[in-house]
């Protein structure tokens, strides 16, 4: 089992652009922003022998129905992709939520970041590994694994890795050209905006 740490950092990373709303639907729901209290935080997780520092401050968790479009927010390629999941838990304490294995594609960036498209259904994923992805394209759909909590989400995440600076991930705040809403958590009401561009 994972033993998960929490822990505080001094500094936030720039915010970066060139990004579109990771899935398709004509509005946008937030469950979890930025800094959010469930599990957006900087962490130390793993073994008491072998464990990594993953900075996830800046994830969001896009509130969807299952089977829910997810597509290249960026365009890259697919760094890895796992599809083979089907456990969710749909609690809230994270001691059970980060030991449940999710269904998730990552994609590396020219700019070496990578995007993570997490809570993907069971063969659900419609790309592969080394594959050029376009932005926009479709990656696969939303489904029922890993840690979902009681609101099913898609859990989009953009970061780097810096092992030089003892980071497994490094998570940065990005901004949306189709979605000028709030991504802060605190800064979130009815955690719902509506899309100004709707795609369908």
């Amino acid at each position: 089992m994972s033993i998960v740490e929490r822990v505080n950092l001094d500094f936030t990373p720039p915010i970066r652009d060139g990004y579109v709303l990771p899935y398709i639907s004509d509005q946008v729901k937030i469950s979890q922003g930025y800094n959010g209290p469930y599990s957006h935080f900087a962490m130390k997780i793993g073994s008491s022998v072998n464990r990594l520092t993953i900075d996830g401050r800046f994830g969001i968790d896009f509130q969807v129905p299952f089977e829910t479009k997810v597509i290249a927010a960026k365009a890259g390629v697919v760094r890895g992709t796992i599809s083979f999941n089907d456990g969710a838990y749909r609690g809230l304490d994270p001691a059970i939520g980060f030991n449940i294995d999710t269904n998730f594609i990552i994609l590396t960036h020219q700019d070496g970041s990578r995007t993570l498209y997490s809570h993907l259904a069971k063969s659900g994923i419609v790309v592969r590994r080394g594959q050029e992805v376009e932005q926009g394209q479709l990656l696969g759909i939303t489904g029922p694994s890993g840690w979902i909590g009681p609101t099913p989400h898609l859990h989009f995440e953009c970061y780097d890795n810096l092992n030089n600076l003892g980071f497994s991930r490094c998570s940065f705040p990005v901004r949306f050209s189709d979605y000028q809403g709030p991504l802060e958590h605190s800064g979130l009401e009815l955690v719902c905006e509506d899309a100004p561009n709707s795609r369908n």
